[in-house]
């Protein structure tokens, strides 16, 4: 048996250099490799990603940020492309259901300078401001149930998973929700809704859609050729009520389901409240003027006295933003809207 303590030490020179190839532990890296292969990952991220990386910018506000970053991410989004780094993500986003978001929407809203006739009703105005409906409702009942799909922004997120669940507890409506964060009817560059409507109605078939978005639109249209409408001056107005018009009418399919869309509340912003006051009066008209469409107003569900406040009955309803409504909050407009979704489809009678 050989003597292993009869071996002789092996004793390392503190100021002798390390073999080639070795590395003695707890060595790190020199910060320039550090920087190469942050770079390496952040560009294979974005080729990989790239998609994402463009609708990211994409939701920006307009300005300078945006233009830079745009101008950085659709050069990447083209060459990943070009190399079909995209397709696996494409492929999983496809595998979720997820629409991609393309710049280039088709013109869903074009010509961008018509306009329809101005209707300015108040923040207060009543649930239906649409014309008498071209076919009547009808009783849903288990047997045949009312199918409902709710969609819009992020202003959905609570309220629709809900709004089904408390509907399908009656046995006489069935449906689904999706929601589209980040989108609206001002950046059709990031999502064109009356595309996505269609997508939407084809997919699912729906009798009734309850729709709600605006939540992003507290910002400029960009038309075609470059030019800047700025957010709440008469023509941004006009254009909005335009649009929603014709994304109303791509929910209804010329009459053939009802569409329920609901307004914005107030915000705690006094720049966000005047244009959401705006949003609301552009839909009500556009509503007026579209077959089946019904506009429900919320503004005074979450004010008090007209002002924007946090609590409604002692209950903390909005989101810190100021914007959104928390879980309560949106819970409280679904039973708003399950009673008159019940008081038309008789669901609970």
């Amino acid at each position: 048996m050989t003597d292993v303590s009869a071996r002789p030490l092996a004793v390392t020179d503190p100021d002798e250099p390390a073999l080639a190839g070795s590395m003695a532990p707890g060595r790190t890296l020199p910060a320039g490799h550090v920087l190469v292969v942050m770079v390496v990952a952040f560009a294979l991220s974005a080729l990989f990603n790239s998609q994402r990386f463009v609708h990211a910018a994409e939701t920006m506000p307009l300005g300078w940020q945006r233009t830079a970053l745009l101008g950085v991410a659709r050069p990447v989004d083209s060459l990943a492309r070009f190399l079909h780094t995209d397709r696996p993500r494409r492929r999983v986003d496809q595998a979720l259901g997820r629409i991609a978001h393309d710049s280039d929407n088709g013109g869903a809203f074009e010509p961008p300078t018509s306009v329809l006739p101005t209707v300015s009703p108040s923040p207060g105005a009543s649930a239906s401001a649409s014309p008498e409906p071209v076919a009547t409702f009808r009783d849903a009942t288990a047997a045949a149930p009312l199918t409902l799909f709710v969609t819009g922004d992020s202003m959905i997120e609570f309220m629709g998973p809900r709004l089904i669940k408390r509907g399908e507890e009656t046995k006489a409506l069935t449906g689904s929700s999706e929601v589209k964060y980040g989108t609206g009817l001002v950046r059709d560059d990031v999502l064109a809704w009356p595309d996505q409507a269609r997508r939407q109605m084809a997919k699912h078939r729906p009798e009734a859609v309850i729709v709600m978005m605006g939540g992003n639109d507290g910002q400029g249209f960009t038309l075609r050729g470059g030019r800047v409408v700025r957010e709440g001056t008469p023509e941004w107005k006009a254009e909005y009520q335009r649009r929603a018009a014709i994304t109303m009418a791509a929910f209804g399919e010329n009459g053939t389901r009802h569409v329920y869309w609901v307004g914005m509340p107030i915000a705690k912003s006094d720049r966000l409240t005047a244009i959401y006051r705006e949003i609301n009066a552009a839909l009500a008209a556009a509503a007026a003027s579209v077959p089946r469409v019904t506009y429900v107003d919320i503004w005074d569900d979450f004010a008090s006295d007209g002002r924007y406040t946090d609590f409604v009955g002692g209950e903390l309803v909005r989101a810190r933003d100021g914007i959104h409504l928390n879980r309560e909050g949106s819970t409280r407009l679904m039973h708003k809207l399950f009673a008159i979704l019940d008081e038309d489809w008789k669901l609970t009678t």
